[in-house]
């Protein structure tokens, strides 16, 4: 599978003395550690022989265009963009803009109307709260963690008003890459100015 992922200059060199491309947890805010056990969780159901690395992140559709994503780099910043061959079987797609979802420990719906009846069921419960294992009864915390598997349903998502009928934009997850799996390199400096939102991929 075709995949691509974005480096920073140094985090590639690193990446070239280990002789592998992998994830590394201390790169994850705490904040999102839930998703991330999850995530990693479904990698073992989902990816045979996943040893339980942390994920490494690439796009698989469509390919980053260096003309918008130098600005989520710092300013002068250089950077990478891998171009991947990696096995099928080694890799787990998601939809991008559900796994935010995820990310915000939120319910996935289709719907507005199943939006509101999710929001008015939990309600009671302080849902908004951090900690939604605490704040939620074990019936609807394990709903809420049932629904986030919609994120590798793409034909699904994809049909859905998630894409709003336009691109869906879809990651990747591999518990590690080759060297050998590296087929191009293509540099870019950052653009962002320091003092605004970097993003994760």
């Amino acid at each position: 599978m075709r995949l691509w992922t974005l480096r920073s200059e140094y985090a590639w060199k690193q990446h070239q003395r280990e002789g592998r491309i992998t994830g590394d947890r201390k790169y994850v805010d705490p904040y999102f550690g839930e998703a991330y056990q999850w995530l990693m969780e479904q990698m073992a159901e989902r990816i045979p022989g996943y040893s339980g690395g942390w994920p490494v992140w690439a796009y698989q559709a469509p390919k980053p265009d260096l003309r918008s994503h130098v600005w989520c780099h710092p300013l002068g910043e250089p950077n990478v963009r891998l171009e991947l061959e990696v096995p099928d079987e080694r890799v787990l797609l998601s939809d991008y803009d559900a796994w935010h979802v995820v990310l915000n420990k939120w319910h996935i719906e289709l719907t507005e109307e199943e939006d509101r009846e999710w929001e008015h069921r939990v309600e009671p419960y302080g849902f908004w709260q951090s900690d939604t294992r605490k704040c939620l009864p074990p019936e609807l915390y394990r709903e809420l963690i049932e629904s986030w598997k919609l994120i590798f349903d793409l034909d699904t998502l994809a049909a859905s008003p998630w894409t709003g009928g336009g691109t869906q934009y879809i990651q990747a997850v591999v518990e590690y890459v080759e060297l050998s799996e590296v087929k191009k390199v293509t540099r870019y400096l950052g653009r962002e100015k320091p003092e605004t939102h970097v993003c994760r991929l």
